[in-house]
């Protein structure tokens, strides 16, 4: 066997396996991807159809517009009455009617220039409101008052406000208000006082009420513990006065030119419709107003 080729010759090698990619290689590709997305999005929806968005309705105006509908008068001098009107105009093509011109409170008192109700188109208006100082109390003050109107079948409303700042009264009357309750047939009274702190020489010159249930009856000058002149005024009632709510104004006349007349409200409550009182008596139907009755003095 000593000629024979041996076998034993080196295997051939083999050839070297392709080299798979690196993870580093891998995560650039995705960052890159991720990078363009915004970018294909924003081609995506520009390529979209724009849809113009719907206009919102437009807000209709009331016809009657004021040029002013906060009037602030701040601090005001004392005096009796402090009065501010509000302009209006009517801005529509039709002519409007103001049917009501309503007050916040009965301190106030609104008032139509000239009574005027009716205003064409592009017609200017106006009304007064006042304010009577000598039944307020001092300091900041805000009245409403509430306006309604009619244009073209439609009903509408305002309500406009005054400010002011009222000084310290100088001449006032405590309370300013008097409620009477007759429910029980007994007659009944109260007192109240016309005060003046300024140290003067105001006299009351008369008093009336306008109820023929009603009697008033001036007092003599006095001077209460802090110094105040006052003149006390009583007021009585009768027992029987007719049935619901009778409203009465008292009037007070004076010597001073600044407070000349105070007007003072009166509620008196009559029974219930179909009650009647212990007393046993039914009130006489008729109207709580009439002819004044002038006060007497004691």
């Amino acid at each position: 066997m000593d000629g024979a080729p041996s076998d034993s010759s080196p295997a051939p090698a083999l050839a070297p396996a392709a080299a798979s990619p690196s993870t580093g290689t891998r995560l650039k590709a995705g960052l890159w991807a991720l990078a363009a997305l915004p970018c294909l999005l924003a081609v995506i929806v520009h390529a979209q159809p724009v849809r113009p968005a719907p206009l919102a309705a437009a807000v209709e105006r009331p016809p009657l517009a004021f040029d002013q509908y906060t009037v602030n008068l701040h601090e005001v001098a004392l005096q009796p009455v402090i009065s501010a009107f509000f302009q209006f105009t009517n801005r529509g093509d039709k002519p409007i009617q103001i049917t009501k011109v309503e007050p916040s409170c009965g301190c106030i008192t609104p008032r139509l220039y000239d009574g005027k109700k009716d205003y064409g188109p592009g017609e200017r208006g106006r009304f007064t409101v006042g304010v009577k100082t000598d039944r307020e109390q001092a300091g900041p003050k805000e009245y409403l008052t509430k306006v309604e109107y009619v244009a073209d079948g439609r009903t509408y409303e305002e309500t406009l406000a005054l400010r002011v700042i009222l000084p310290k009264q100088k001449v006032t009357v405590e309370p300013p208000e008097v409620y009477f309750y007759q429910l029980t047939g007994q007659p009944d009274s109260r007192t109240i006082h016309v005060v003046d702190t300024r140290g003067g020489q105001l006299e009351v010159v008369s008093a009336e009420i306008n109820s023929p249930h009603a009697q008033v009856t001036v007092g003599r000058l006095e001077v209460d513990d802090d110094g105040r002149r006052r003149y006390p005024i009583r007021i009585d009632v009768a027992g029987e006065v007719p049935p619901g709510r009778n409203f009465a104004r008292l009037t007070i006349k004076t010597n001073d030119e600044d407070f000349d007349t105070i007007q003072v409200g009166v509620l008196i409550q009559g029974p219930t419709s179909g009650v009647i009182p212990a007393s046993g008596i039914r009130p006489s139907a008729g109207p709580s107003t009439g002819t004044k009755r002038p006060a007497s003095r004691e």
